[in-house]
């Protein structure tokens, strides 16, 4: 999170949850990120670059589509193997096979908004032997919520009144 953003009580919960369950879905790929170039697709700070530098990346790129943000995080950040940069409308930064991981945990959500330039991006922007890393939540789950103190005893899926 932005030390420049105000946030509410909710969103800052949102925020640490969120993070300690992407931190964890990429540390499984510690044993091949040593020099490996890196983009991830809807940063919202820095934590997830730093996560990877320290795993062995040897560059990467927080692309979102919220230009203050990424102005701010320029602003604020002085890795040296971190660039930031905006996603623009229809067209994700960066070359063709620029890099060897795509970690983009925002696909489901861009694609069902009709961002479907996501899917061919991702493709161009990979090298040949890169590969892309997404999460699909699952409303079957608990989830995060109930870890920090929501009605353990709840249903995952609350039953229709109706069946």
């Amino acid at each position: 999170m932005l030390s420049s953003d105000v946030v509410s009580r909710r969103e800052l919960f949102q925020e640490g949850a969120r993070l300690p369950e992407e931190l964890s879905r990429l540390l499984f790929l510690e044993p091949v990120l040593a020099g490996r170039r890196v983009l991830e697709v809807g940063a919202r700070s820095d934590a997830v670059a730093r996560f990877l530098i320290d795993l062995g990346a040897t560059r990467v790129v927080c692309a979102s589509d919220d230009k203050d943000r990424i102005e701010t995080l320029r602003a604020e950040n002085d890795l040296d193997r971190v660039d930031f940069r905006v996603v623009r409308p229809g067209v994700l930064p960066g070359d063709d096979g620029a890099f060897d991981l795509v970690v983009d945990f925002t696909l489901a959500e861009a694609l069902a908004a009709g961002q479907t330039f996501r899917l061919t991006d991702i493709a161009r922007l990979l090298s040949e032997d890169g590969f892309a890393v997404t999460a699909l939540s699952n409303a079957g789950t608990r989830g995060l919520p109930h870890l920090f103190g929501a009605d353990a005893g709840a249903p995952a899926i609350a039953a229709d009144a109706h069946s």
